[in-house]
């Protein structure tokens, strides 16, 4: 909210951009220039507060709601701009708890963030691209082969062979508002230790992660060469050990460049 005002010279400024904003029709990051620099963080603005989906703000969180919109009416005397503020304030939260992207270095999370174009990935509890943070940006991986024309996914929350799936619509549902329709929850995907194992050769990557940034880039790149060799055998034991492997290797690898 803050940022937005600085944006603006006036409240009255902000609040007359907003109210032209939801006068016109929906606008999302694919329909902005944002090449040329000149009011990029207006477009920017525009594209967070038009595009992006909101829910309402939980239980849990009224609490910080009401002190952060107590916070932002007490900046200004002005009544109308008292109630533009805290409503303001509530538009952005309920767009914070639809939107937000962790940022993780070191299995640490450092903050959160609104991302306008990273925010239209939809979800899947099996994804086929990841997320790492390097430099307080996000980066996107791919976890397994997309096929042409076919979409990324990420997941909103536990892959599923990590949580099982009613636990995880429920989840969903509760955080998101939709009931989840993936393929593994359509196909009713097994956790790990369920999968079937179809390779007998196959040999468990070791718990310690090696520390050397060569041996690690090796180690990733075996991987993707399996799992691009064997992807037919999706979902199994092997392939989903060895995408949680590489997850975990590429945040190592971040760590050490």
């Amino acid at each position: 909210v803050f940022e937005a005002l600085g944006i603006f010279e006036k409240i009255e400024m902000l609040k007359d951009f907003m109210e032209q904003l939801n006068s016109q029709t929906q606008k999302t990051i694919f329909d902005l220039d944002l090449s040329d620099a000149i009011d990029c963080e207006k477009k920017l603005l525009l594209a967070t507060n038009s595009g992006l989906q909101r829910n309402p703000v939980p239980p849990k969180l009224a609490p910080l709601m009401a002190s952060h919109s107590a916070l932002m009416m007490s900046i200004t005397t002005n009544k109308s701009h008292k109630k533009f503020l805290s409503d303001f304030m509530k538009q952005q939260m309920e767009i914070l708890v639809t939107n937000t992207f962790g940022l993780v270095e070191n299995e640490v999370e450092i903050g959160s963030g609104i991302f306008p174009f990273a925010s239209f990935f939809n979800h899947s509890c099996a994804p086929n691209i990841t997320r790492i943070t390097v430099d307080g940006q996000l980066i996107f991986i791919v976890l397994r082969p997309i096929q042409i024309n076919h979409q990324l996914f990420v997941c909103y929350r536990e892959e599923f062979h990590h949580c099982p799936s009613q636990q995880r619509r429920e989840e969903l549902s509760t955080s998101y508002r939709f009931l989840c329709k993936c393929e593994a929850c359509r196909r009713n995907y097994e956790l790990l230790e369920d999968l079937p194992h179809y390779d007998n050769d196959f040999q468990e990557p070791p718990a310690v992660l090696n520390c050397s940034l060569k041996a690690l880039t090796d180690e990733y790149r075996k991987n993707c060469s399996y799992i691009n060799e064997n992807i037919n055998k999706f979902p199994s034991y092997e392939l989903c050990s060895l995408i949680d492997r590489n997850q975990r290797l590429l945040n190592s690898i971040v760590s050490l460049t």
